[in-house]
């Protein structure tokens, strides 16, 4: 798999770069990152739709929360009940993250030891090998601060601390795992990254066959918000 991706993909993509008059592997790893952005589209809309749906049902959530404050058991199977009410899957969001792993792994080796057939033009602007690290950690930074742009147009802010943790620890993580990574793999993530957001602006939007969908049950979770809070009255 590793070879095929080297020999090739990346190979066959430089050749496309050169028939439209800008030989660069660098654009090659960013044609074969929208590739497989656009491969994993399904996957990506499904899990933005999950996050989207559980942000709908948070004050719901927050109420069960109260609720069974006292009996951890009971919460967990009324939240289980809410998830099947309102066809959520909480591992939906999951799903996209376990795929890419792989992929990220398999272009990491690929571009590690990789001897390109075109070695001066195997370069990023100020980067002479993509294979090496961008010592002046520009790459790793904007890599981390598009994980964090990613991360807030998909959730906001959240109100929970361990939400607001996950949203700042991830970009750090990111980061120094750039740091220590090749150039085109940040390439890769950067640009993986920027095409999310972009994906995300659409799903907030409503521009999606789940608009309906999500107005429906935005529309079903105040009222039981309503009807909850009646009962306290």
């Amino acid at each position: 798999m590793i070879d095929f991706v080297r020999e090739y993909i990346l190979e066959g993509l430089f050749r496309l770069t050169e028939a439209i008059g800008f030989p660069s592997y660098a654009v090659a790893i960013i044609i074969l990152t929208i590739i497989v952005k656009l491969i994993l589209l399904p996957l990506n809309i499904k899990q933005m739709r999950s996050m989207k749906q559980m942000q709908i049902i948070q004050p719901l959530m927050a109420e069960l929360d109260k609720k069974y404050a006292n009996n951890p058991q009971k919460k967990q199977e009324e939240m289980l009940k809410l998830y099947q009410e309102h066809q959520i899957n909480p591992m939906a969001g999951c799903l996209p993250l376990l795929i890419q792993l792989p992929i990220i792994m398999v272009l990491y080796h690929s571009l590690l030891n990789f001897d390109p057939a075109f070695q001066e033009y195997y370069n990023f602007f100020w980067i002479s090998d993509l294979s090496a690290k961008d010592t002046t950690m520009i790459l790793p930074i904007l890599a981390g601060a598009f994980t964090f742009l990613q991360s807030y147009t998909s959730t906001g802010w959240p109100k929970d601390k361990m939400q607001r943790s996950m949203i700042i620890i991830m970009p750090i993580m990111i980061i120094w795992m750039g740091s220590q990574l090749q150039a085109g793999i940040c390439i890769y993530w950067i640009v993986f990254s920027i095409m999310g957001i972009l994906q995300q602006i659409f799903i907030n939007r409503g521009i999606t066959p789940e608009k309906g969908h999500n107005k429906k049950l935005q529309a079903q979770a105040q009222a039981e918000i309503a009807e909850i809070e009646n009962k306290h009255v």
